[in-house]
């Protein structure tokens, strides 16, 4: 990211993990990061406690449901396409980092900066990095496997996840919801 208001992390065809929602989850959650920044960067967020902790929840949200449906994809593709259950398993450990370190100290740090009249911009640097990172790295892993995946395997994983996602659904936010709620904080 950089300090002038247009998009800085920018989608790729080289981040695609071949699992179209997946990828649009990626596209929003660096979206959600940009225009974040964005506002943040052109003064145009009114950085209160309670504005920060609004959008730092959304943020968090979106987070934990697109690592949630991630992970379901990893534990599908362990149990029902031999991919290594070691992989699998550090996938989600360094998940769960994200979730209790990078994102704990961000809701932390931001907070305490709101309190000193910071805005936090410089915070979301390390996220966003993280998420550019992950999805070039870990995520490279399972995406060959999901790119080398006949229609009628593809087409396998796909009612074992809708089987997974009805017997435990997960709450989905959307961008749009973001964008709403960031407008709010003008």
């Amino acid at each position: 990211m950089n300090s002038q208001t247009h998009s800085a992390l920018i989608w790729t065809p080289e981040l695609s993990v071949h699992m179209e929602y997946l990828d649009n989850q990626h596209r929003s959650i660096l979206r959600l990061i940009d225009t974040w920044w964005n506002k943040l960067n052109s003064g145009k967020f009114n950085a209160t406690k309670e504005n920060l902790a609004k959008i730092f929840s959304f943020l968090n949200r979106f987070t934990q449901q697109h690592l949630e449906l991630e992970e379901r994809v990893l534990d599908i593709l362990e149990d029902h396409f031999d991919y290594s259950t070691e992989t699998v398993a550090g996938h989600k450990m360094r998940h769960q980092v994200f979730r209790d370190d990078i994102m704990g100290h961000f809701h932390q740090d931001i907070m305490l900066r709101a309190r000193s009249g910071d805005n936090g911009m410089d915070q979301l640097r390390p996220i966003a990095k993280w998420w550019v990172s992950h999805i070039k790295t870990e995520d490279r892993g399972y995406a060959d496997v999901l790119a080398a995946l006949t229609p009628e395997r593809r087409e396998d994983l796909y009612v074992h996840l809708i089987d997974s996602l009805l017997n435990r659904p997960i709450v989905i936010v959307g961008y749009k919801q973001f964008i709403k709620a960031l407008r709010q904080t003008s």
